[in-house]
């Protein structure tokens, strides 16, 4: 087979398995801007469907020899291999997950899917109707799931029932306040007729349907299921706990890397941030140590308690100066899709602790990062230029906008898949506000480190949690310790470890790590012929690679074949 016809049944073959993901995990649809039609599956017989599939495609994109491939699409495949034997390697774990909680619970009721829906002709009336129906399937099958849970040994803990049971309240909010329903004003381009023929279906599928399975769930886990559910937290506690957390592990940093080392990475991580704060503080003339100056910013009513519209100030000039000052320094191309500030729902500011960015999907024009505002205190507003640097510019929207603008990817590259490169590049995309000057204040500085030290607590916690056995009391004194934040945000970062995706905040400080130790390896190979700007070109062109790829990418790219 020649390159150019090998080339072309690459990309067919790969259209044709995301065609396919797409219809498993509907999200990724909203990528083209169409809107979601419907929910991703969550019982065992769907699931063992799906991965005997995905085993048929593993076998096939194996034919496909990398000499024969271009540049993007041996990427593409190193990219696929990897995702594909996650998928069918998680699947041993099916059962050590919580889809009730809130990190899993807020996708199915995820606010843009249902409230942006396009409302453009009666098809897309239909759809939406039809996307009622599979929620009502969605939320019988996860009280299914749940209660199959229990054969096993497997419960929510209690203090994850505490927090999710009022976010399931929440969302069954009645007919006037719910955000299934439709307003009127969505449906300007209908009939009068229409309108209330399809408000009136709406009405009718969101209170016999929706409403009655969001009440059973929310009566079952506040039943005996609450008697019987456990006080501790923790993946080690269920049977095949530690596997599944071995697994998560990989699936998370691409790297088979022991709990013990990265336990312990973690604790190192955040001796070495201490003393650059300390640094920092005695270049300033600032007295004291690392807990003084906590003391100090904790107390100082000039930080803390700041209302929602001077935090949404802050945030917008400090990202104008980074797209004045950072971005013409360090990089080569700027997205065309704008990045902007909204106020996270105030139903969800009490389970999403710092906030949420969504990329520029389902048909929206611009990536918003969804501050919460309710949550502030001083240290926060502290970290404010560095979360801004984390979500839009040049983290998270930036990397986001240039791959979704990107011609030359295929439908897999354009998908945020891999977490440990999307959160080491935006926490690596903060660092850089260091590096170059952006963040001269030194309160901001000092701020932002402790942010990153938070990123480092991580390691510490999450390892300590999912497998050394800590308890909620230990891990919360560990945090609290180390200046983490109010005990109201170290409790729900607690939970989100333990119950809703454990090992996933590893990948932010170790994205990091590896994402800064492969560019100062590069640029001591190179020396004066390092470009800062090519590296971040190469780190940025083929969309979110593990980082186990990006390594073998970067090391082709600049060091032909030097080993990172």
């Amino acid at each position: 087979m020649n390159q150019q016809k090998q080339n072309e049944e690459y990309s067919a073959f790969v259209q044709e398995m995301f065609n396919f993901y797409s219809e498993i995990y509907p999200v990724l649809s909203m990528i083209k801007g169409l809107n979601l039609k419907k929910i991703q599956p969550i019982s065992y017989e769907d699931n063992f469907v799906v991965i005997n599939r995905f085993k048929q495609y593993l076998q096939k994109l194996n034919t496909f020899k990398d000499e024969q491939l271009s540049e993007s699409q041996k990427n593409s495949k190193r990219l696929i291999l990897f995702l594909l034997n996650s998928k069918i390697d998680s699947f041993n774990h099916f059962w050590i997950q919580f889809p009730l909680s809130p990190y899993s619970g807020s996708e199915i009721l995820n606010f843009n899917s249902f409230s942006e829906f396009q409302f453009r002709n009666e098809n897309d009336l239909d759809d939406y109707l039809n996307l009622l129906d599979d929620l009502g399937k969605k939320l019988h099958d996860m009280l299914i799931f749940t209660k199959k849970q229990l054969e096993k040994d497997i419960f929510i803990p209690k203090p994850e029932l505490k927090l999710i049971i009022p976010m399931w309240k929440s969302f069954a909010s009645p007919i006037e306040k719910n955000l299934l329903m439709v307003s009127e004003t969505r449906l300007k381009s209908f009939n009068d007729v229409k309108v209330r023929e399809f408000v009136n279906s709406c009405k009718n599928k969101i209170e016999t349907v929706i409403l009655p399975r969001m009440n059973e769930i929310i009566s079952f886990i506040q039943g005996d299921y609450w008697e019987q559910a456990p006080d501790t937290i923790g993946l080690w506690q269920y049977p095949g706990g530690k596997a599944a957390y071995l697994n998560l592990i990989k699936n998370n940093i691409s790297y088979s890397w022991s709990p013990e080392e990265i336990h312990q990475l973690g604790l190192d991580e955040i001796d070495r941030l201490n003393h650059r704060i300390e640094a920092i503080m005695e270049k300033n003339g600032i007295e004291g140590d690392v807990n003084t100056i906590y003391r100090k910013i904790t107390t100082d009513p000039q930080y803390s308690g700041q209302n929602p519209s001077k935090i949404k100030a802050r945030l917008e000039a400090f990202l104008k100066e980074v797209q004045d000052k950072l971005i013409p320094r360090v990089f080569k191309k700027f997205p065309k899709t704008p990045g902007t500030i909204k106020r996270l729902p105030p139903n969800l500011e009490g389970s999403l602790t710092f906030g949420e960015y969504e990329p520029p999907l389902g048909g929206r024009n611009e990536g918003i990062y969804y501050y919460n505002a309710s949550n502030v205190g001083a240290k926060e507003f502290l970290q404010i230029p560095a979360i801004a640097l984390h979500e839009l510019y040049p983290g998270h929207h930036f990397q986001i906008s240039l791959t979704l603008e990107n011609d030359n990817l295929d439908p897999f590259q354009k998908v945020p898949l891999d977490n440990s490169y999307l959160e080491g590049w935006a926490e690596y995309a903060s660092n850089l506000g260091y590096e170059f000057g952006v963040i001269s204040n030194p309160m901001d500085q000092i701020g932002g480190l402790f942010g990153l030290k938070m990123f480092a607590i991580r390691l510490v916690v999450d390892t300590g949690l999912n497998y050394f056995g800590w308890s909620l009391e230990k891990a919360k004194k560990f945090m609290k310790e180390n200046h983490f934040g109010d005990d109201s945000t170290i409790h729900t970062e607690c939970l989100r470890y333990a119950c809703d995706m454990p090992a996933q905040a590893l990948a932010y400080r170790i994205g990091f790590l590896q994402i800064h130790k492969f560019r100062e390896t590069i640029k001591a190979q190179l020396e004066e012929k390092f470009d800062i700007k090519e590296f971040h070109e190469a780190v940025l062109e083929f969309g979110a690679l593990p980082l186990s790829i990006l390594e073998e990418h970067l090391k082709e790219k600049l060091l032909g074949q030097i080993i990172l």
